[in-house]
């Protein structure tokens, strides 16, 4: 299946509507004190996640009822060749400790192809999207907002390249840092990547709700995703995040 361009707009448009409506939900959450919950992986689970994945799983099934879903909060629901992949808030320990750096995650797969992300920073009022084939833009999260597109930069040389590295092995970050501009890890790195301020993000975690529409703007803005084992799955999770022109000089760096 190939979605038509006006096919990605309205599923794009309805995309962002999520996430707007989203926004709305987790700042009123955050109006009173934020309970949190470890979940069974020690990692932390909060009444703004599950308020907003309720929001979204229940939009998109009056919305979009024959889509399935998979969301980090709450699973599976439904299977078929559409499914949106959700991240109701990404950067829950920026949201607990009032960092400004988390946002919402949402995707839309068809046919095991990403081809609409969009990403969120509510506290900031800032988004990115992308549709596949269609380009990769950020701006302002209002309607009057100046759109940019995102381009990587054409950096090649690995001693010029501005590198961040997640959970790589020591050896790597050790070639790494030696061989590049090493630069510490934060929220937004592969945002850096896609906005042209790096030339590659290293071994970054993520399950497939991470890194689904991170992929889609990154490749859209030029760029190149490598799963850790060389393919593209979403699904293994760390990856690489690369501007594509610094490629062939970083992979002796990371045994590729």
């Amino acid at each position: 299946m190939t979605p038509t361009d006006s096919w990605l707009a309205e599923e794009l448009g309805f995309a962002i509507s999520l996430t707007e409506r989203a926004a709305t939900v987790a700042l009123l959450e955050l109006a009173t004190p934020v309970q949190v919950h470890a979940k069974p992986d020690g990692s932390p689970v909060t009444n703004v996640d599950l308020a907003v994945d309720d929001l979204l799983v229940a939009a998109i099934h009056a919305e979009r009822p024959d889509d399935a879903i998979l969301s980090e909060e709450s699973g599976e629901y439904g299977a078929g060749s559409r499914r949106w992949i959700l991240d109701p808030v990404d950067g829950t320990f920026n949201l607990v400790r009032e960092h400004p750096h988390w946002g919402t995650h949402v995707a839309l797969e068809v046919d095991g192809e990403i081809v609409v992300g969009v990403i969120t920073r509510p506290r900031l009022g800032l988004r990115w999207w992308a549709t596949r084939g269609g380009g990769a833009f950020c701006s302002e999260a209002h309607l009057d907002a100046a759109v940019t597109r995102l381009q990587v930069s054409a950096t090649s040389a690995i001693a010029s390249s501005r590198v961040r590295t997640w959970s790589a092995a020591p050896e790597v970050v050790d070639r790494v840092q030696r061989a590049a501009v090493w630069e510490e890890f934060d929220m937004n790195d592969i945002l850096g990547v896609a906005e042209g301020r790096l030339e590659a993000v290293i071994s970054s975690p993520g399950e497939i709700w991470d890194h689904a529409p991170a992929v889609l703007l990154v490749e859209e803005a030029g760029g190149r995703f490598r799963d850790h084992e060389g393919g593209r799955r979403l699904d293994i999770g760390h990856g690489h995040y690369t501007n594509g022109a610094v490629d062939e000089t970083l992979a002796p760096l990371l045994d590729l």
